[in-house]
């Protein structure tokens, strides 16, 4: 084989490389440069979403904030889909971590307020507020005892057995507990007959078990 027949074959064998490197680079510049682009959108997306998230700036208060970013008409057309009644959305609960959805029928309108009000009578105990209860406008006395739910028994400050509790605080008060009172728990009760107050205290267990020690 002559020289020049083997100069041609090295000449074009290395022709031949060099296109495939550069074709390699070239496809490597491009796929560099896509998924440079992929990786700038990523980023500014994660920036937008975080930004948006963690602003202090744009919402003066946290509860602005999250009804900022879920919106009330978001929430209760999702629980109208799903066959739930009417919502208020909390967004200052929602803020703290709290219960986020109240039933807007299990609160007392102030119209309810004013015409319970309206039919209080000295003659039978009556549900008061809290807040009239650390008033005691009237100056009466105040006392604090104790209703075991289990067995239905009211107990006085020594844990004796109170048996007029119709009389004293109203049997039919004694299931509005949590009424204006601001705790499930607790139920305050006036009593313009005996000039009395009363703070009740609901427990779950039963007297007979908790205060005599009694078992069945």
């Amino acid at each position: 084989m002559n020289r020049f027949i083997v100069g041609t074959i090295v000449a074009s064998t290395l022709s031949a490389g060099i296109g495939l490197v550069s074709g390699y680079f070239f496809a490597k510049t491009r796929l560099e440069k896509k998924y440079a682009e992929e990786l700038k959108k990523e980023i500014e997306y994660s920036k937008a979403f975080y930004a948006k998230m963690h602003k202090r700036d744009a919402y003066e208060t946290p509860e602005k904030a999250v009804k900022e970013l879920i919106p009330e008409e978001a929430v209760e057309a999702l629980l109208s889909y799903q066959g739930r009644e009417t919502v208020r959305v909390d967004y200052h609960a929602i803020s703290k971590g709290e219960q986020v959805v109240k039933n807007i029928f299990s609160e007392t309108s102030s119209t309810d307020i004013e015409r319970e009000i309206a039919n209080r009578t000295e003659e039978a105990p009556y549900i008061i507020s809290l807040q009239e209860y650390q008033e005691n406008e009237n100056e009466y006395d105040q006392s604090t005892l104790t209703y075991y739910e289990a067995d239905q028994v009211l107990a006085d400050e020594k844990e004796e057995h109170i048996p007029n509790a119709d009389d004293v605080v109203g049997d039919n008060n004694l299931p509005r507990f949590g009424h204006r009172s601001n705790d499930p728990d607790t139920l305050y009760v006036r009593n313009d007959a005996l000039s009395m107050e009363f703070e009740i205290i609901r427990k779950t267990g039963k007297y007979k078990e908790i205060v005599l020690g009694m078992t069945d």
